[in-house]
Parts: C-alpha cells; structure tokens; sequence
C-alpha cells in the first residue's frame, strides 16, 4: 500500500479532478467566498493524497444552489493492488457509488411517506403487517422500535447475507421472521446495521404490494427526476458502479468481531460483497442505494426545503419533522458503544463531539461504513453528499475524511 500512497501524493490534483462547473453556481450568490470553498475542496484533495480512496466525490448545496460538484482519483484502476497496466477510468461527479448504511435513511423515509398516507401507524406492532412476528417478545415490536434501532433484532442471520437469497421472493422475510430476539423491545438501542432494513424492506412491500426499490421509483424518484439512487441497480449498468476496494492495514482481531457482531460478516467480506452482482442488482435496503454525491445531497436538499424540491413535492413538512426528531437522547448503543442520538431513521448530530464534526447539533443524516455520508444542515441551510470507493478499515489517516466535515462545518456559517 505504500508504493500507491506515495505515488498519489506526487499526482498534480488537477489531473485527476474532474468538476461541473456548469452546476456549480458563484459563492458570492450564496454568501459565501470563493476561497471557503477552495478551503472545502482543498479538505477534499488532502484526503484523496491519503492513499486510502481511489475515487471521491463530494456535492454541497447551499441555500438551494450547489457550491461544490467535484470528483477526484479513478473510480477503476486506482486500487492499491491494481497493475499499472489496468486501465483507469476517471471519477466525475455522475460516477455511481454504493451508499452501504447511509441507504438506511432513504428507506425509513419510506416507512415515513406510509405513515404519511395513512397505511401504516408507528407505534403499531410489525405482526400486524408481518405475521412473521406475532411469536414470543417479537409481537411486541412496533415499527417505532424498528427505526430507532430498539426492536431488538440487531444481529442478522448468516443466511440472510446469502445473496442468492435476494432474489428469492419471500425469502428474507421468512428469515427475519426467525431471527432471535437479543433483547425485550423498546428496552435497549442497538444498532440494527443490516437486519432492520430488511424488515422495512418486508413492510413497505406487505403493506403496497411494491418492492421497496419499486416504491422509491414511483413515489419519489420519477417525480423529482432521478437517474440512480434506488436500492440496486439494473444488470446492464452494474458496470458503472466504482468497485469497493479494501485499502488499510489488517484489522485487528478484536476490531474484526465488533464489526462481525453489527454487520453479520467481516470487514474485507463486506467489502468484498459489496461488489458481487447479486448485490448490486439485488434488493438490501439498509445497504445498498447506487447513486451519485449530486443525487445524495439534493434528496436531503428535499428534506430540507420540507419535501418539496422544483415545485414538486412529494412529502409534507410535518412527516419530516416528525422523521428527524430525537427518539433516543444519546443513549450508548449496545452494538457500537458509542452515545447515539437516533431520530425515527437517522444519525443526529450534536453541538459537540458530532459525527458531522463540530457544532452541528441541527445536522440529521447517515454515515455509510465509516467514510460515505449524506446529510442536511438546517442552520447552515445546506445538503451534503460524499461518497468513496476506498474502505481503509482502521488507520490514522482516516482523520483526512473526518476533517472534510470539519472543514464544511468550520467554514460554513450559519444562516441564523
């Protein structure tokens, strides 16, 4: 990993940036500076001279406009272990990434939309939709509990992660049926990494008759004029997603059994997964929304102007409301061991040590196995998008992510 590190830190960043200025409106229209948002990008190329991602791409709207479209490295032949003979293909900002967790948000704001038409209520128990569930402590679980990570099903069976399985109707819901329960529901908060999107999944389509991924397109996706950005992706264009590549050093053991004790598998497996076409053509809705850093940010832009994007909208401002508000306090996750504070589908951000760094107690988003992200702002009034195909597991050099949001909340002011 070395030789590839050194040999990113002597690239010329223009010659591997690619950005659409077309869409990328003046600062100054914005109240803001050209050099804040040099500062930003400049936070973005330091991270990419890390070695540890092979491509970045990062959209930023602010007060509706976007400020930053930009990509930099290869999304193909950029990894660690790729021949020099490998032929490289330049990332840019309509290059297609998978957004692993930060997919969970999108889905639970399905189950919202649900609730929103009158079709399912969250404090109902799930065995009214799913008679899966009506067994032992399982009948108590309300979708409530399913959102803020409390139903208490937070391991997922090995043979969930089977991925012939996704493609076996009926399938997945009778495995989550048999899941065992670790806790009582609505006694503890665990995140529930994989197993909890399946369950939403299994909901949306008991409920609609609609797989998930059909509902997103339907109610969501063509109304605003999305290209990606749904659960999957169609055969013919598994080509274009930038493959997942592992860049860190080897994860020690005991690192490897927290991560196989929320994920199901290994790191390098889940990476590994990540890219096997039966993933990426297949339905997980807690992992694996394909879309671009433009089409991430302006979903959360149409949170944050209330559902309404281009004079379309497609929810109400009260279900957002309701979806981001603070369901658990930052109680310490028994899955992480970390102080979270979950809303009805998010990770909420905190006016001091935030996951979006530095006073963002407004911020509601999701991270997507460490270092993808989307988020919106509401105090900044903006809507963030960063995806990367390079997972470096545990290193130092990781702060070069973790400073990009830094930067984007140091340099941003807030509007109020």
């Amino acid at each position: 990993m070395g030789s590839k590190q050194n040999l990113v830190n002597i690239f010329n960043p223009s010659d591997v940036t690619s950005v659409d200025s077309q869409s990328e409106c003046n600062p100054l229209d914005v109240d803001l500076t050209p050099q804040q948002v040099e500062n930003i990008w400049n936070s973005v190329v330091n991270c990419y001279r890390s070695g540890l991602h092979p491509a970045i791409t990062i959209c930023i709207r602010r007060k509706g406009k976007i400020i930053i479209n930009r990509a930099i490295g290869h999304t193909h032949g950029n990894a660690p272990n790729d021949s020099s003979h490998v032929e490289k293909v330049r990332a840019t900002p309509k290059s297609l990434f998978n957004l692993y967790s930060a997919s969970k948000a999108i889905a639970a704001m399905m189950i919202h939309h649900l609730n929103e038409r009158g079709l399912i209520h969250l404090d109902e128990p799930l065995c009214q939709y799913l008679p899966e569930f009506s067994d032992g402590p399982k009948r108590f679980i309300t979708v409530r509990h399913l959102l803020v990570h409390q139903a208490g099903i937070p391991k997922v069976p090995s043979n969930a992660l089977d991925l012939d399985n996704l493609h076996k109707p009926g399938e997945i819901r009778r495995i989550m049926g048999d899941a065992p329960m670790q806790w009582s529901p609505g006694r503890r908060t665990g995140y529930h990494a994989i197993s909890g999107g399946f369950v939403i999944g299994e909901l949306v389509e008991a409920i609609t008759g609609l797989s998930i991924r059909e509902y997103l397109q339907q109610h969501f996706l063509n109304p605003l004029g999305f290209d990606t950005f749904n659960f999957g992706i169609p055969e013919d264009r598994v080509s274009e997603v930038a493959p997942n590549v592992y860049t860190g050093y080897p994860i020690p053991e005991f690192a490897e059994k927290v991560v196989k004790k929320i994920l199901g598998v290994t790191y390098r497996e889940a990476v590994e997964i990540s890219n096997d076409p039966r993933f990426l053509t297949g339905i997980l809705p807690a992992a694996n929304i394909i879309g671009t850093a433009e089409e991430t940010s302006r979903f959360y832009e149409m949170l944050l102007r209330g559902g309404e994007l281009d004079q379309v909208r497609v929810l109400n401002p009260e279900t957002i409301r309701r979806a981001t508000a603070e369901q658990t306090h930052a109680a310490v996750d028994r899955m992480l061991g970390l102080p979270m504070r979950y809303s009805m589908g998010f990770m909420l951000g905190r006016s001091r040590l935030s996951l979006y760094q530095g006073d963002t107690s407004k911020v509601y988003g999701h991270l997507g196995l460490i270092n993808i992200v989307g988020y919106a702002d509401p105090e900044r009034d903006i809507s963030v998008g960063i995806l990367n195909n390079g997972k470096p597991g545990i290193s130092v050099k990781m702060i070069s992510f973790w400073n990009i949001l830094r930067t984007i909340s140091h340099t941003i002011p807030k509007t109020g």
